[in-house]
């Protein structure tokens, strides 16, 4: 060996130990090039090759350096039992078993002792031959996934079913929400079905009331006005939620809306009278009974549609699907509830909700954190004069105790419901009357059946009024509404009805995507519009969209997408431009859940796709956005995120609207690597995050009620492989949690509660 091959060599050698291995190779090639006798180099080369997961440049270099080490033994049984380990890498399994039979030759014949690591590779080729039938079709093994579970044992064995959602509606095309610009043209990560490729798809994860939907037609419509040629429009719309009553609920409000789209005036007194009805069986527990009969007609159209195969030709359903939703048709035929006992449960969760409040309080209170309502109220109150202050509030108190009962008053929970209502003194009376009786008001279209509630229009229960005889009217002429209940929610924790007052949630269902400007400002007036907006757009789109309904749990179905044959029958898209997934994440595993089970999902050549998921469940628990997804993924900052899963944070906040994550491009580049000591030193922590049960009798406020299990912990493994990551890496720190030699001062975060 020259002194300039050995100089270089060195200083391959120095780079090598400092992790700089692409500098390392450099450096052995010039060496390798001064003397190409020298097994040495190339060996050196393979090696680093070896550590940075290029498994096919590795296997040439020791190729080459076997070709001239017939006189290294030592270095020819390590050269053969890196090639074994590269073809296991590799999947070529017959090969690797041809590289140790190699070994064990050398071994014996020059009378080496056959090492513990030799016999630990000679089993995991043989093991690997034995289920190479897996190992080598990724569509078996996929199946074999998806059978299998991804979650722990559940802590709610009974998912809530909740009729109405919280957070506002918003097109699944919009782009950056800034300043309710979000669907602008020009605004940053638009959708524009003009300027993508069709199909355009987007999954609904979650689904719930069905109001993300409803806005992203509108959006579609919206943007067709605009376009000179509309033939090759076409958007897909998987839509997935686990409770069979959700989609229910979702045809019977698309088989009103259709029977909407019909009638050409929608200013006549029959279309009126159908919103009017259609409003109350959306929004109310409690309808009226001739409501009550145009829903139990609905139902029973719905159903023989869907046993007829004659629903409209935009509506999908697989069959396990369509059983599904049979059952709970067939549930909701039957009149199982009265009002008063809807009531009761209305009243009922009244109190829970005070309990939240009070809980979450205290969380906030702990974190040094204020409510939005509490800064606001903070705001109102430095802007009063004491003498404004004293005028509010007579009394004898002083000017410290009348701000602070100011500030109760502002930050209590009634108060807050009744603010969103302050400048309009019809919808704030029928408001008061709905907390007192919990009893929707009919719409004026509506009034002439309910003569004894009319006077409550204009003033609240507690003002004026028989109001016996309107208790009396409700018994006698009002009925529960029974697709405000799901059967196996109920009968394995009763009656609870999951769902906000129809007052606070109502302008959530229009959103700022129709940008409604009503006349008298009554609810109805809001829901007439909306009503009149979606049936419209329905008109204009149903030719170019497809609403495919899924039941499931949204994992399980994500994974079972790319495989379902009967999907593939139809060409179903297997991607995705945008999936929505309202706060499900929340309930499982974070930003973490989504990396694994959901990002595989988005199409990759695109720069507008990303998932989008709100923190509704748990988000009083977290100071800030960084404090929620470190909870979730182990990880410090939301930067880290890109080296250690693949995402990126592109905006939102646990408090705000519209967080979003997007993928990197697979594999990454080198700069974006994570080191091997910190990528197991990471792992590790989530092995035990996993496995690791709280200490007995441990109590936490964090609600998961589907925790990860070590199905997930080895879908990790597979993506930090897809994303560049050498897989050797992985099999290592297996064998050793497999073998329980690790040992660890990690402890579980308190999350999970039982």
């Amino acid at each position: 060996m020259n002194e300039q091959a050995q100089s270089l060599k060195d200083e391959g050698n120095a780079l090598y130990k400092k992790g700089n291995l692409e500098l390392a190779i450099e450096k052995y090639f010039e060496a390798s090039k001064l003397c190409p006798d020298d097994p040495v180099f190339q060996s050196n080369i393979s090696a680093a090759y070896f550590e940075l997961g290029r498994y096919e440049p590795c296997l040439q270099s020791i190729d080459l350096s076997l070709s001239v080490a017939n006189s290294n033994i030592p270095l020819q049984t390590k050269l053969l039992l890196r090639k074994a380990r590269c073809l296991l890498m590799l999947k070529r399994f017959e090969e690797s078993k041809q590289a140790i039979g190699q070994l064990f030759q050398v071994c014996e014949g020059n009378c080496l002792p056959i090492t513990e690591e030799i016999k630990t590779i000679q089993k995991i080729i043989e093991d690997s031959l034995l289920h190479k039938e897996y190992l080598l079709n990724s569509e078996l093994a996929n199946r074999l996934l998806v059978s299998l579970p991804k979650y722990r044992p559940a802590n709610n064995s009974h998912s809530e079913y909740f009729v109405m959602s919280q957070d506002r509606a918003s097109s699944a095309l919009s782009g950056v929400e800034n300043d309710h610009d979000s669907l602008n043209l020009d605004c940053e990560h638009r959708v524009l079905i003009s300027q993508v490729a069709s199909p355009v798809s987007v999954l609904f994860g979650g689904v719930g009331d069905g109001r993300f939907v409803y806005s992203t037609i509108v959006d579609i419509a919206n943007q067709m006005k605009g376009m000179k040629d509309v033939s090759q429009v076409s958007v897909h719309f998987t839509i997935v939620d686990i409770k069979a009553a959700v989609i229910a609920r979702n045809l019977i409000f698309l088989h009103l809306v259709n029977k909407l789209s019909e009638i050409k005036n929608k200013e006549s007194n029959q279309a009126i009278k159908l919103m009017a009805k259609m409003q109350y069986i959306l929004l109310a527990a409690v309808i009226p009974s001739y409501v009550h009969d145009l829903l139990q007609e609905t139902i029973v159209e719905v159903e023989n549609a869907i046993k007829a195969n004659k629903l409209p030709p935009y509506i999908t359903m697989q069959q396990s699907s369509i059983s599904e939703v049979l059952k709970i048709l067939k549930y909701w035929k039957k009149d199982r509830f009265t009002p008063t006992e809807f009531i009761q449960s209305l009243k009922h969760q009244d109190i829970e909700n005070q309990r939240i409040d009070q809980e979450i309080k205290k969380n906030r209170d702990k974190l040094g954190m204020k409510s939005r309502a509490e800064e606001e109220a903070d705001a109102i109150i430095a802007s009063q004069s004491d003498g404004e202050i004293h005028e509010r509030f007579p009394g004898p108190q002083t000017i410290q105790e009348k701000r602070k009962m100011f500030r109760e008053m502002l930050t209590s929970p009634l108060y807050k419901r009744l603010a969103r209502h302050s400048d309009n003194e019809k919808i704030a009376n029928e408001f008061l009357t709905y907390e007192s009786l919990k009893i929707m008001m009919p719409p004026l279209p509506l009034m002439d059946a309910h003569k004894v509630m009319q006077p409550f229009l204009n003033q609240t229960f507690d003002q004026v009024g028989d109001k016996e005889g309107f208790q009396r009217h409700i018994t006698d002429h009002f009925k529960a509404n029974p697709t405000f209940v799901d059967k196996d929610w109920v009968e394995n924790t009763g009656l609870r009805l999951a769902m906000g007052s129809p007052y606070q949630v109502y302008s959530n269902y229009i959103g700022d995507v129709l940008e409604i400007t009503p006349g008298d400002n009554t609810i109805f007036d809001f829901m007439k519009a909306y009503f009149v907006r979606i049936a419209d757009a329905l008109s204009a789109t149903k030719q170019f969209i497809k609403l495919e309904y899924i039941v499931g749990e949204v994992c399980r179905v994500a994974q079972s997408l790319p495989i379902d044959q009967e999907r593939a029958k139809f060409n179903f898209p297997t991607t995705f431009d945008r999936v929505l997934l309202s706060n499900i994440p929340d309930y499982t595993g974070g930003p973490l859940f989504v990396s694994l089970y959901i990002m595989p999902l988005l199409k990759r050549d695109v720069s507008h796709s990303s998932v989008k998921f709100n923190v509704l469940l748990n988000c009083s628990k977290f100071k800030d956005y960084t404090d929620y997804a470190k909870t979730y993924t182990l990880l410090p900052t939301l930067e880290s995120h890109k080296s250690f899963l693949g995402v990126s944070h592109q905006l939102g906040s646990v408090y705000e609207e519209d967080p979003r994550w997007a993928p990197l491009k697979l594999p990454l580049s080198t700069p974006l690597l994570a080191t091997q000591d910190e990528v197991i030193s990471w792992l590790t922590q989530i092995f035990f995050f996993f496995v690791l049960p709280l200490p007995e009798g441990s109590q936490t406020s964090m609600r998961i009620d589907l925790p990860l299990n070590l199905l997930s912990f080895m879908e990790l493994i597979k993506r930090l492989v897809l994303m560049g990551y050498p897989a050797h890496w992985f099999s290592t720190l297996l064998a050793t949690l497999l073998t329980g030699k690790i040992t660890t001062h990690a402890r579980p975060p308190p999350v999970y509660k039982a």
